[in-house]
């Protein structure tokens, strides 16, 4: 709906630019992963491997930025305050209030989420509602496994808090490197980090 909302607006090459990507070891050359249809619309297609991907997988190959700005763009038609995650928000999320390690516990078991051990054949993401258990206490599915998450801030080696509280994004200093959290479907590492 996003990029295709864009294309209705005259925004081809915002949509372009957000739209999931391969991106080549030459950062210079991308290859956008969604197909157009007979209307000029994105739509899905099989992946290089000839992998149909479904509309329930979670979104993966998209910058930081194609994320901030589907936020924006969500925001706008729903009027409601969307954005992407604190830091601190995702962890509790994932978490709990007992900080427990996985969104089951705090033992490791590969069959709970999607990951690189959690696949018989060959690794590939999966629907969101694939692993039962990897649902926090709140119900955010996917937490462990599947694709890493995009966070609000700026990674920094030292967290900013100032009187207990964080700083509003706008007060952090501008960086490159952004925070991620989670476990992904290719990942052997699917402790939350």
């Amino acid at each position: 709906l996003f990029l295709n909302d864009l294309l209705e607006q005259g925004r081809e090459e915002e949509a372009l630019e957000y739209a999931p990507q391969q991106r080549n070891l030459h950062k210079d050359t991308r290859h956008i992963i969604f197909g157009r249809d007979e209307n000029n619309k994105f739509c899905l297609v099989p992946d290089d491997e000839g992998d149909m991907w479904g509309l329930d997988w979670p979104v993966t190959k998209v910058c930081w930025h194609s994320a901030q700005a589907y936020a924006t763009w969500l925001s706008e038609k729903t009027q409601k305050p969307w954005r992407l995650p604190r830091e601190l928000e995702w962890e509790k999320a994932g978490r709990g209030t007992d900080q427990r390690i996985y969104p089951w516990g705090n033992y490791f078991e590969p069959s709970r989420c999607c990951n690189q051990f959690s696949h018989p054949t060959r690794q590939i993401p999966v629907s969101v509602n694939e692993f039962d258990d990897d649902v926090s206490v709140y119900g955010v599915r996917g937490m462990c496994g599947n694709m890493t998450d995009w966070c609000a801030e700026p990674f920094v080696r030292t967290p900013i808090i100032v009187d207990n509280q964080l700083p509003d994004i706008k007060d952090l200093p501008i960086a490159t490197e952004r925070v991620c959290r989670g476990g992904a479907w290719l990942n052997s590492n699917t402790q939350l980090r």
